[in-house]
C-alpha cells in the first residue's frame, strides 16, 4: 500500500498514513453531499405545514405571513436556501482543504471535520424518520461528527496529540460517543439543556489541551494558528449565547407568533445559523492554510471591542427597558413601544462613547499598547495632513528673525516647521526650525540643546537657537539634496548606495547612542542626502525631536519622557508596548525597517494602522530576499536580525549591524 509523508512541528518523526484515506474522504463526500440533497424536498415540504420542529411555522405565523401575502412556500423556500448555504460553505472549505493540500495529515483530518459538520449540522438533514435507513445514516454521521471534532480540537493544528495523555483522553471520549446509541441514549431525544451541557463537558478537556500547547509547546506561527481557530469558535458560542440571552429577556421570542417569526427570518437563522456560523469553518481553513496569520491580533482585538460593546449595549438596553416601562407605568402610562423607543435611542446614543471607552480599556490593558489605537490613528492623520499641507509659503517665510531672513517653508511635520533662511551679516543659507502650535518648548529646547553638543559628519549641525516675541528657533546648517524617503519613491536603491547610507547613518547613530542618546524617530523622511563636489553623497540624520537621553539628571528623573512613540511603520515593538525601557536597541529595529525598504522598495509591513501595528509586535521579520531574489544571504540576514522582536535577539550596536553590508 503506497504511503504519504508527513512532519510533526515538534519532532522531525513522520507520519505516515495510506492513500487510501483520500479514497474514504471521497466516498463520504459523495455520501454526504446525496443525502443532503435527498434531504433537502422533505426539508422544504416539512417547513410548508405548521408543526413544531426547527423553525416550522405556527397557524398564528402562518396566518401573520398570509396577511402580508407571504405564503408558506416563500418562507420554506427562504430557509431551505439558508440552510443550503450553510452545508456549502462548509463543504467547498472542505474540498478547497483537500485540492490544495491533501498529502498533509492535518490538513487533510480537516477536510473531512469540516464535511460531517456542514452536512451533519443544518436542521435540513434531520428530516429523515430515525427509523429510516436515511435516519439511521444520519445519526451516524451525527456520531461521527462529534468524534471527529472532539479529535481535530485535541490535535489542532499539526494532527498530534499532545501531551500524551491527551491520546487517553481522547480515546475515551470517544468511547463514550461510540456507546451513547449501544446504550440506549439517543441524542436526538435529549433537550436542548441536556446538549449543552454535554456539550461544554464534551469540549472541556480538548480546550484545556490547547491551552497548554499554546503555553508550553506552540511556536509563534503556531499560536497564531490558534488564535483563529479560537476565534472563529469563540464567536459563534457567543452568537448563541446573544440569542439564548434575548430569549430568556425576551419570553415572546420563544413563543409562536409574530415577534418570534421575525426573530427567527431576520436573526437567528440569517445572522447566527448562516453568517456567524460560517466564521468557524473560514477561522479553521485560513489557519490550516496559514493565511494573513499576523491579522489575527487585529481580529481579536476588533472582536473583543464589538463583542463587549455588544454585550454593554445589550444589557444597557433591557436595564434601560425595564426601568422606563416601570417609570412609565407609575405615572400612568402603560407604552411599552414608547419605553423601547427610548431604550434604543439611549444605547444608540452611548454607542460611540462606549466604543471608544472599550477600545482605550482593550488596547491598553490586554494588549498594552501605550496609546489605544483610536489615538495612533489621529496622530498618523496629524502627521499625513501636515505633510499634505506643506508648500513653499508657510506662517514665518517674509519675517526677520534678529540675524536672520526667513524664507520658504522646506518641511513641516507634527512638531515644528522647517525654513530656508539667510543669515544677513555672513550672506549664508541657513535652516531655521520653529516650534508649532501643538509642538512643546520644552522638547523644542532640548532638541536644540542636544543637537547642538553632536559633532559628527553625519549628523545635522545646530549653530544657534533663540526666543524672538515668545517665538522659539533653531538655527541649522542648510542642507542641498533630498530625503531618502523622496529617493524611495522611484523605487528599491542598488546595493552599493545602501550600503554606503547604512555605514554613514550607523556612524552616526554609535556616536549619538555612546552619549546616551535614543533616536526614536529613524525613517528616511530624516535621513537627508546630500551632494557632495566630487558628485557623491552624504547620509545626514536629522530630526533629534523625539531624542531620550538614557542618563539621569542631579534629581535622578529622566531627562526625556518616554511618551513619545514615533512613526509607526518603523517603531519597534518596545515603543509601541506600553514599555519604559526603550533604549538604542529601538534605533536598531528602524533601522532595519528602513533597509528592508531601500533594499526592496516598499516597507516590510503595509496594510491598514491596525494591521501594521500588530505586524510589528507579532509578525516574524520578512526576509528581504523573497522579495528580491539578488539579495546577499547575508545581507537579508542582518536585515532580519536587526528587525528581531526581542531587542536581546538585535545587534549590539548600529555598526556591527552596517559592517555585514560591507561583505558581499
Amino acid at each position: 500500500m503506497s504511503t504519504t509523508t508527513t512532519y510533526n512541528t515538534f519532532d522531525e518523526s513522520p507520519v505516515r498514513y495510506p492513500r487510501s484515506l483520500r479514497v474514504v474522504w471521497i466516498t463520504l463526500l459523495l455520501v454526504c453531499v446525496g443525502l443532503f440533497w435527498s434531504a433537502v424536498f422533505a426539508r422544504y415540504a416539512q417547513l410548508t405545514v405548521p408543526g413544531e420542529g426547527t423553525y416550522q411555522l405556527h397557524p398564528i405565523e402562518i396566518a401573520y405571513l398570509a396577511d402580508r401575502q407571504i405564503s408558506p412556500n416563500a418562507y420554506a423556500a427562504y430557509i431551505v436556501v439558508l440552510e443550503i448555504l450553510q452545508m456549502g460553505i462548509f463543504v467547498i472549505l472542505s474540498v478547497f482543504l483537500f485540492l490544495r493540500r491533501s498529502q498533509d495529515y492535518a490538513t487533510l483530518f480537516s477536510a473531512f471535520t469540516l464535511l460531517l459538520i456542514g452536512i451533519a449540522a443544518p436542521a435540513t438533514i434531520k428530516t429523515f424518520d430515525p427509523d429510516t435507513i436515511g435516519g439511521q445514516i444520519t445519526y451516524l454521521l451525527e456520531l461521527c461528527r462529534y468524534a471527529v471534532v472532539l479529535l481535530f480540537v485535541y490535535s489542532f493544528p499539526d494532527g498530534r496529540f499532545y501531551p500524551h495523555w491527551t491520546r487517553i483522553t481522547a480515546a475515551i471520549g470517544v468511547v463514550i460517543i461510540i456507546a451513547l446509541p449501544i446504550v440506549g441514549l439517543d441524542t436526538r431525544t435529549w433537550s436542548s439543556d441536556a446538549i449543552t451541557i454535554g456539550v461544554l463537558a464534551w469540549l472541556i478537556p480538548p480546550i484545556a489541551a490547547q491551552w497548554y500547547r499554546y503555553r508550553v509547546l506552540y511556536n509563534q506561527d503556531q499560536r497564531q494558528q490558534t488564535k483563529w481557530f479560537l476565534l472563529g469558535f469563540t464567536v459563534l458560542v457567543f452568537a448563541s449565547l446573544i440569542r439564548g440571552i434575548l430569549t430568556i429577556a425576551i419570553p415572546a421570542l420563544g413563543q409562536p407568533g409574530e415577534i418570534r417569526l421575525l426573530f427567527h427570518t431576520l436573526f437567528a437563522i440569517p445572522v447566527v445559523d448562516t453568517v456567524l456560523f460560517a466564521l468557524w469553518p473560514i477561522s479553521i481553513a485560513a489557519s490550516i492554510l496559514q493565511y494573513r496569520l499576523y491579522n489575527v491580533d487585529l481580529v481579536v482585538n476588533r472582536s473583543l471591542v464589538y463583542g463587549g460593546l455588544t454585550l454593554t449595549l445589550l444589557i444597557l438596553f433591557f436595564a434601560g427597558f425595564f426601568a422606563i416601562n416601570l417609570l412609565l407605568r407609575l405615572i400612568g402610562l402603560q407604552d411599552e413601544t414608547l419605553a423601547l423607543v427610548i431604550a434604543t435611542a439611549i444605547s444608540v446614543g452611548l454607542f460611540n462613547p462606549a466604543r471608544l471607552r472599550l477600545q482605550h480599556l482593550v488596547d491598553r490593558r490586554f494588549f498594552n499598547l501605550r496609546l489605544d489605537l483610536n489615538e495612533l490613528q489621529k496622530r498618523a492623520q496629524a502627521s499625513a495632513k501636515a505633510h499634505a499641507d506643506s508648500q513653499r509659503i508657510g506662517i514665518q517665510t517674509g519675517k526677520q528673525v534678529d540675524d536672520y531672513q526667513i524664507g520658504d517653508l522646506i518641511g513641516k511635520g507634527g512638531m515644528g516647521e522647517v525654513y530656508k533662511a539667510q543669515h544677513l551679516r555672513l550672506n549664508r543659507p541657513v535652516a531655521i526650525k520653529t516650534v508649532s502650535g501643538s509642538g512643546s518648548l520644552e522638547r523644542f529646547e532640548r532638541e536644540a540643546q542636544i543637537v547642538a553638543a553632536l559633532q559628527h559628519p553625519h549628523i545635522v549641525e545646530v549653530f544657534d537657537y533663540g526666543v524672538v516675541d515668545g517665538q522659539p528657533y533653531m538655527v541649522m546648517e542648510y542642507l542641498e539634496g533630498t530625503t531618502l524617503a523622496e529617493c524611495l519613491e522611484h523605487g528599491k536603491l542598488p546595493l552599493q548606495q545602501v550600503q554606503q547610507i547604512l555605514l554613514e547613518v550607523a556612524s552616526a547613530l554609535d556616536y549619538a547612542h555612546e552619549r546616551g542618546l535614543v533616536h526614536r524617530d529613524i525613517k528616511p523622511s530624516n535621513i537627508m542626502l546630500q551632494k557632495q563636489p566630487d558628485g557623491t553623497e552624504r547620509a545626514i540624520l536629522m530630526d533629534f525631536g523625539i531624542v531620550k537621553l538614557n542618563t539621569l539628571d542631579g534629581s535622578g528623573n529622566a531627562l526625556t519622557r518616554t511618551g513619545a512613540i514615533g512613526t509607526l511603520e518603523y517603531s519597534a515593538p518596545e515603543q509601541i508596548m506600553n514599555s519604559k525601557t526603550v533604549d538604542h536597541r529601538a534605533d536598531l529595529y528602524a533601522l532595519g525597517v528602513t533597509a528592508y525598504q531601500m533594499l526592496t522598495g516598499k516597507p516590510p509591513f503595509h496594510g491598514s494602522l491596525g494591521e501594521v501595528v500588530f505586524a510589528h509586535l507579532q509578525q516574524p521579520p520578512p526576509d528581504p530576499s523573497e522579495v528580491v531574489s539578488e539579495i546577499p544571504p547575508n545581507i537579508a540576514y542582518a536585515v532580519m536580525r536587526a528587525m528581531a522582536k526581542d531587542p536581546a535577539d538585535r545587534f549590539a550596536s548600529a555598526g556591527e549591524f552596517a559592517k555585514l553590508f560591507a561583505f558581499t
